[in-house]
């Protein structure tokens, strides 16, 4: 019993007990503000913005009447616009199973319904009328060659009772449309060659490419 005590005496006065650890003080957190990086500079990019978009209303303002004033790009449009209403006409006979006839003037054209009403009238739908004016100014339809009454009739569905021809003029250029009885083909020509067939561009040829 006594060597045991002893035994465990010494074992005991053997094993080092770990110091208390010494406590560090915990500092205050500090509170880091960061300035948005774009913060400094708002005032000067919305003011950057500004006089880009100035710029580009400026640059449109005076490049857009000069692109068509070019008199291959305002006739080739005018010719083309034409054909389209000829082609929104004839669609709108057939479908609405009416007849409507499509009238040339020398400053722009018409489409009216089988009461002589502008076509479209208490359908909602945009009625056909062009008067040439704007980018258009100074175009003119010189020659027309659709009967008596300068006129072109579509049937009930969508036929062309007739074939014809008109001159579009702007600035000493002519273009030809001719319309195919029957099935309404439209063609343009430009000095007797096709430019644009059947609301397809065919082969511009010497016409202007706009």
């Amino acid at each position: 019993m006594g060597h045991d005590r002893e035994r465990r005496g010494i074992l005991e006065s053997g094993v080092k007990k770990p110091a208390p650890s010494a406590e560090v003080p915990l500092m205050a957190p500090t509170q880091v503000t960061r300035q948005h990086p774009s913060a400094g500079r708002a005032g000067i990019s919305l003011l950057t913005i500004l006089l880009w978009l100035c710029a580009v209303a400026v640059v449109s303002l005076l490049a857009i009447p000069h692109f068509f004033n070019r008199p291959g790009v305002t006739l080739w449009h005018a010719v083309e616009l034409l054909s389209r209403d000829l082609r929104s006409a004839q669609n709108r006979a057939a479908f609405h199973r009416a007849p409507a006839t499509f009238r040339f003037e020398a400053n722009g054209w018409s489409a009216e319904d089988a009461e002589g009403r502008p076509m479209g009238t208490g359908r909602g739908e945009p009625p056909i009328e062009r008067a040439f004016g704007g980018i258009f100014e100074g175009v003119e339809i010189v020659r027309i060659e659709f009967g008596e009454d300068d006129a072109l009739i579509f049937d009930a569905e969508g036929r062309a009772l007739e074939s014809g021809e008109v001159d579009v003029s702007f600035r000493g250029e002519t273009h030809t449309l001719v319309l195919e009885e029957g099935s309404g083909l439209v063609t343009i020509l430009n000095d007797g060659e096709a430019i644009l067939q059947d609301d397809r561009r065919v082969n511009l040829g010497r016409a202007e490419r706009p």
